[in-house]
């Protein structure tokens, strides 16, 4: 018999319940075993005494219905005019990207790395996303294969026009208009299988959100994202800075971000962000790799010793003109989105404890 804080007995047909293990009621009933989704082996036994009255077996059935009395605690007919709700659906997720609201699905049922991805309009924050998920389409990435998404429609929407099937010539990405964040979710593991499926939740967000906190503090005030995030990747326009016309403002951008964003004291030594410089098929293009690192990444480096923990390059998607056509560093870009934490080494394990007072779900997206 299931003892006080053992929860070993019940199943659930709901597929992210993870009340056997943790106690806690995916939907929220309370007490918990008031779901009707729950079931438990305990009630099974009951049933099967209840099938041996109707065998025909009279001394059986008078002994049986005086146990079945005294699992319920109570003599029979006190329950007779309760009924049992009856279970009338069951949750598919739709596929599309997750709001903040329904984030929960996730990481109710896994633990889940927030990766945020900020950067202004166009610089290719979700081409850089779509392309992970395109890459594992045909092959592993890096060390990793594909294990699963709760977002595969969110993906292909913002894959589509890059495919064939789009009809476009050139490959392209659907701009984000959403100024709410959105998360995509992706599962992936390591091609030995000698560990645990990683969950990742990459936020897709228009590029106008951080504009706005660029240039209002109060703005910027309300970014608290920063704060919650496990890896914080800002997205600089290669192309941009490659062009002695736009490089100076695609600088100062980021300086200004960066100076309030510390002021709101959102980041801090100890969430560190790392500068990716995409688009960097066009700085080879035009041969502007050596003034790039002279007049952006030393001087950033400078400034901002700090809070900034590398500076890379990325080509998500090379233009037709480029001189590679392959895609440039998308396999460290996920490594980097898998290492360990703070909240992991503080832990020693990879997965957050359910019994601590900072479950996944609320350190996420809580206030």
């Amino acid at each position: 018999m299931a003892t006080l804080g053992d929860y070993s007995d019940y199943t659930c047909e709901q597929p992210l319940c993870t009340f056997s293990t943790t106690g806690v009621c995916v939907k929220n009933f309370t007490p918990a075993n008031k779901c009707p989704f729950l079931s438990n082996e305990h009630d099974l036994e009951d049933e099967d005494l209840e099938d041996d009255v109707e065998d025909g077996d009279e001394e059986s059935a008078l002994l049986n219905a005086h146990d079945i009395d005294d699992l319920k605690g109570g003599s029979p007919g006190d329950d007779e005019d309760k009924s049992t709700p009856v279970a009338d659906s069951i949750y598919f997720a739709s596929g599309e990207a997750l709001l903040g609201s329904s984030i929960e699905t996730i990481t109710y049922a896994f633990p889940a790395k927030l990766i945020l991805i900020i950067g202004g309009p166009d610089c290719g924050k979700t081409t850089l996303v779509s392309a992970v998920f395109e890459s594992f389409q045909k092959r592993a990435l890096g060390n990793f294969i594909f294990a699963g998404s709760y977002t595969q429609v969110g993906f292909e929407l913002i894959s589509y026009l890059a495919r064939e099937a789009s009809g476009k010539i050139d490959p392209d990405t659907e701009r984000t208009k959403s100024a709410e964040f959105l998360y995509l979710h992706l599962s992936i593991r390591d091609k030995l299988l000698a560990h645990k499926a990683q969950h990742l939740l990459f936020t897709d967000v228009s590029g106008e959100r951080f504009n706005l906190a660029r240039d209002t503090q109060a703005e910027m005030d309300e970014l608290t994202i920063l704060k919650k995030a496990d890896h914080i990747f800002y997205i600089v326009d290669g192309e941009a800075l490659s062009n002695v016309k736009t490089r100076d403002t695609t600088k100062q951008d980021v300086i200004i971000f960066l100076k309030r964003a510390i002021k709101a004291n959102l980041l801090t030594k100890d969430n560190q962000l790392i500068i990716l410089i995409n688009k960097f098929d066009r700085v080879i293009k035009n041969s502007a790799q050596q003034a790039v690192e002279l007049f952006f990444t030393a001087q950033l480096k400078k400034l901002f010793p700090d809070i900034i923990a590398d500076i890379i390059t990325t080509v998500a998607r090379p233009k037709r003109d480029s001189l590679s056509h392959q895609t440039h560093n998308l396999d460290v870009f996920l490594d980097l989105c898998t290492r360990n934490t703070k909240i992991d080494k503080e832990n020693l394990v990879y997965y957050t404890s359910t019994t601590t007072n900072s479950r996944e779900f609320s350190r996420l997206f809580s206030k």
